[in-house]
């Protein structure tokens, strides 16, 4: 049977504890990478956000209307042609 490590670094088979500095010195350097790729990206101006975002809200509000009307047409007209059956 394999020996398991064990949290406890006083006893036999544990693993080392791994430095801590390390890691916050890769993390610090992920972050600052980050940092330069969002400074690549060329964000929209404001005004074209609100402006997209009104086109978004109008578009949205038509097609709902819309589809509300088309089915309220279509569910009327099957309530009629089902009157006439009977």
């Amino acid at each position: 049977m394999a020996e398991r490590g064990t949290p406890n670094p006083a006893v036999g088979g544990s693993s080392p504890p791994r430095p801590v500095g390390k890691e916050m010195e890769r993390l610090k350097e992920f972050i600052k990478s980050i940092r330069k790729e969002l400074d690549k990206v060329s964000w929209p101006k404001r005004n074209l956000v609100i402006k997209a975002t009104i086109s978004v809200i109008i578009f949205s509000l038509v097609f709902g209307i819309s589809l509300w009307v088309f089915d309220l047409v279509f569910t009327r007209l099957i309530h009629f042609l089902l009157s006439l059956r009977g």
